[in-house]
């Protein structure tokens, strides 16, 4: 549709015609842009989720950065500084902090991140170790990717509706990737993702590297740099890049990259070895539960002969669920074990689930035909356009995994007096579950 443009009355810096000697059009002009204040603030698990907290945030260009946290009933703030590294965006340089708090005492704490003259809000956590007799709540998300602010406010539209219908009832929430859709190119995307979310930085915020969270590399001529991933998390004790685990009670979880990957290459074969090494360690085969959180899944609507290297580790190391995104649709697949001999799949009373879920934003096209092998490994299969949430809640004896729908969010219907997103009222309703057990 064609919009006519009044050019008397239209900002003339942004209309006006333009020559070759005005340059490249930014396209920045519009977008959100970092500020003086902390932008894109995450808090998360350290290695040991029960006494440790990680933190990232981004500045403007600054030599130092803080965080000062405190007892929630306590007067004496206690500080530690940041450490630091200067990136550039296309738009502004900016400057990465990264915190790690070791050995904290149970209970409430009140934290602000930044420096003097430009602190952020006040935010609370809790510290605590979830006993066998606790339930680990967990809020599942997945592909926000946007272009624009109109496509990251069916994001904040759904947060709000999850946060409404869940009371905001989970311990932390998992994303599975592709925050972004241009990885480090576009800024603004994740600035939107945080923007449209902006409690965020309340609850440990664990995420995983999307393949359109990659930055380009120009020795590669591709788009395989997981870089900008540790621009907006703060790893403690990463295996590489982008990949790591963790403890939280009586649960272990190991965060895996799916991308950029390729028969027998080095990332597959680091990464197989490593998760080989975490999952052997006595410590980890003690916990109850081993869950593991990837871009995309081992199981979907297809199995891709490129995460097969992790299927045989995954079952034989005990491991009970992978979860991911990626392809947006739903899928929820059998329990499988240890692929055969000539990698065929196995079903095994003893193997792991497979779930995933549907886009949680604005982009829901479809990027993969159905396999015709469906029915060898799959439970459900659902591609209906309709953004996905997932929720986990765990005890000791077993996980609970309930699927929900949101409906009437997008699409958004766009005219040159705006969107009709402040006018949509969404609609939450749960379409499939499954209970683990040992």
């Amino acid at each position: 549709m064609a919009w006519e443009v009044n050019l008397k009355s239209a900002p003339v810096e942004i209309f006006r015609p333009r020559c070759l000697k005005d340059g490249r059009l930014d396209s920045y002009y519009d977008k959100i842009s970092l500020q003086d204040y902390p932008m894109c603030i995450n808090m998360g698990y350290g290695k040991d989720g029960n006494t440790t907290r990680t933190f990232a945030w981004q500045t403007l260009t600054t030599h130092k950065g803080y965080i000062k946290y405190k007892s929630i009933n306590g007067t004496a703030w206690m500080t530690k500084r940041s450490t630091i590294k200067h990136i550039g965006h296309p738009d502004c340089d900016a400057t990465v902090h990264n915190v790690i708090l070791y050995n904290l005492e149970p209970g409430k704490y009140v934290y602000k991140v930044g420096s003097e003259s430009c602190w952020s809000d006040e935010y609370e956590f809790e510290v605590k170790t979830p006993t066998n007799s606790d339930t680990i709540k967990i809020l599942w998300t997945s592909d926000q990717q946007g272009w624009n602010e109109h496509e990251y406010k069916s994001w904040g539209i759904m947060y709000d509706a999850i946060k409404q219908y869940t009371n905001n009832d989970h311990d932390f929430m998992i994303n599975t990737g592709d925050i972004s859709q241009n990885g480090g190119g576009h800024a603004y995307e994740w600035r939107y993702y945080y923007d449209f979310a902006p409690d965020i930085p309340c609850k440990c915020h664990m995420t995983t590297c999307g393949n359109n969270d990659l930055t380009y590399t120009p020795e590669t001529d591709k788009k395989d740099n997981p870089e900008a991933f540790t621009w907006y998390t703060c790893i403690d004790q990463p295996a590489y890049t982008s990949c790591y685990s963790w403890d939280y009670g009586y649960c272990h979880f190991i965060c895996l990259n799916s991308n950029t990957m390729s028969a027998n290459s080095s990332i597959a074969l680091e990464q197989v070895a490593w998760l080989e090494q975490d999952l052997a360690r006595p410590e980890v085969q003690a916990q109850r539960w081993r869950i593991v959180y990837m871009h995309e899944p081992v199981y979907a609507h297809t199995r891709s002969k490129l995460l097969d290297c992790f299927i045989t580790p995954m079952a034989n190391g005990n491991v009970d669920l992978c979860i991911g995104g990626h392809h947006h649709r739903y899928t929820r697949c059998k329990r499988m074990g240890a692929l055969g001999p000539n990698k065929e799949n196995n079903q095994s009373p003893t193997g792991f689930y497979s779930l995933m879920i549907n886009a949680c934003g604005y982009k829901l096209d479809g990027k993969t035909a159905p396999a015709s092998n469906n029915s060898e490994y799959m439970d459900v299969y659902d591609d209906a356009k309709v953004p996905n949430f997932g929720r986990l809640e765990i005890t000791y004896n077993q996980i609970s995994f309930k699927a929900y729908k949101i409906y009437d969010v997008v699409p958004f219907t766009l005219t040159p007096y705006g969107d009709n997103s402040d006018t949509k009222v969404p609609r939450i309703e749960q379409f499939d579950s499954l209970i683990i057990t040992k």
